[in-house]
């Protein structure tokens, strides 16, 4: 949701005009946090806009707000400065793969069994989806 799909979703929220405003530049810098190629003066930017934005929500919002997940948003940009582009040290991929996996467990007795029977009707679900739109149905 970091980047024009997550501004389309916010576009429809019935919030105040300056929290909108703020979550615009939020969802801004997150999409600019995953870029797949910084420079030094981007990423000094990309720092101060992130330490802006968030100590205006920090301001705008209820202290709840303010999670240890967001605070962690202003370490990224020295943690890809250390460690390279966003998706190069991401756990996201892993993420998505995780919940596909949980997915494939239903039973708690046999649950290599369990695995194995769901990962074949998945497998032929995804076939016959990608025929489907093959032959423009």
């Amino acid at each position: 949701m970091a980047g024009p799909l997550g501004l389309y979703f916010l576009h429809f929220c019935d919030v105040d005009p300056h929290i909108k405003t703020l979550f615009t530049q939020l969802i801004n810098c997150l999409e600019r946090l995953q870029a797949k190629e910084h420079t030094t003066e981007s990423l000094d930017k990309l720092e101060a806009d992130i330490i802006s934005v968030l100590s205006s929500l920090e301001i705008a919002l209820p202290l709840n707000w303010n999670s240890c997940v967001r605070h962690h948003l202003l370490h990224l940009v020295d943690f890809i400065r250390r460690c390279g582009p966003f998706k190069t040290h991401s756990m996201a991929a892993f993420e998505r793969a995780h919940v596909v996996f949980k997915k494939l467990v239903r039973q708690q007795t046999h649950v290599m069994k369990s695995i194995a029977g769901n990962y074949a009707k998945l497998i032929i679900g995804d076939t016959w989806a990608v025929k489907l739109q093959q032959d423009g149905v």
